[in-house]
């Protein structure tokens, strides 16, 4: 009994020793590579330490550079940007169960814009004022009035933005500012008789004051060309109508509130570069639906009551112009 323990702790110390022996080359072969790498460099670095030589840092190898993904963002606007473009676009002037006129208006459009390249972190880093202009004529169905009516309107605003990019390919800018257009229908000298009575012209002001709130968006993957779209939403808070019956013999002039109302924008561009400006044609749409005005009593004939029927007006066009 006494020989087979002296076996058994013989054989004990025999293993141990071997385990102990054979501890680093087990290390080696059966760590992960990674840990043994971070092991090494740390015996290297006590060296270093122990020796009072301070480490050099040495370039990395081609094969084990680090690669930090780049940012690049699309092409950035100038600072001042300015553009211009005629336009054309077919309108329709409806008031639901009462008329409607339709024709072609042309004009012009243009654009500044000023952006804060030195500061492009500030939360508002772009200022715009817009302005468009348009003049034609409209026709509308015998029995409901005359036909040749003569329109012009123009729309100035003011708006202040942020740039943003959430990708390398794309470009938003939200905005928000304040607009004001005018429209002056004038069917003034035109007359249609029809079998039951006569409908006699006169003149029509509108003036809408709205609060645009929109995003350009910009996509640009090639440096030569982009795709540019627009969405935008118009809260009309104030408004007012001038209708001047008093053009017409028995009646007055008609001054009434018209508040309630909004309108939609929307477009599509596309910008070819140049070396020394932009070229683009750009295809919107326009949209303005606004509520019923307030009542007032006719002065001529107190049993009267007279107001400005709801309407809407609905604009598709097109716009070629040129950006500096």
């Amino acid at each position: 009994m006494m020989r087979f323990s002296l076996i058994i702790l013989s054989a004990t110390i025999y293993f141990f020793a071997i385990s102990v022996c054979c501890a680093d080359n087990w290390s080696e072969n059966y760590l992960p590579s990674s840990y043994v790498h971070m092991r090494q460099v740390n015996q290297e670095l006590d060296k270093i330490e122990i020796s009072g030589i301070k480490p050099s840092v040495a370039s990395p190898s081609k094969n084990n550079t680090i690669i930090i993904p780049s940012f690049k963002p699309a092409i950035a606007p100038k600072t001042n940007e300015l553009s211009f473009s005629p336009e054309l676009y077919w309108a329709k002037y409806d008031e639901p169960k009462n008329m409607y006129q339709k024709g072609f208006m042309s004009g012009y459009s243009a654009q500044f814009s000023h952006r804060m390249t030195s500061a492009p972190q500030s939360i508002i880093n772009m200022f715009r004022i817009q302005g468009q202009w348009a003049s034609g004529k409209f026709k509308q169905a015998p029995d409901q009035g005359p036909s040749g009516i003569k329109d012009s309107t123009f729309d100035i605003r003011g708006v202040v933005g942020k740039d943003f990019y959430p990708s390398s390919y794309l470009r938003t800018t939200g905005y928000f500012g304040f607009g004001y257009r005018y429209l002056k229908d004038n069917s003034e000298g035109l007359i249609t008789v029809t079998d039951e009575y006569t409908l006699q012209g006169y003149k029509r002001f509108s003036h809408y004051c709205y609060l645009p709130l929109g995003a350009d968006i910009v996509y640009q993957k090639y440096p030569n060309s982009s795709f540019e779209s627009n969405l935008e939403y118009d809260y009309m808070f104030n408004g007012w109508q001038v209708s001047k019956l008093g053009d017409i013999p028995g009646y007055s002039t008609l001054v009434v509130d018209q508040r309630g109302g909004y309108g939609l924008r929307a477009s599509l561009r596309l910008n070819l570069y140049f070396k020394y400006f932009t070229a683009f044609a750009e295809g919107f749409y326009r949209y303005w639906k606004i509520a019923q005005s307030n009542s007032k009593v006719d002065p001529t004939d107190p049993t009267a009551v007279l107001y400005e029927p709801r309407n809407n007006t609905q604009e598709y066009g097109l716009r070629i112009g040129l950006q500096i």
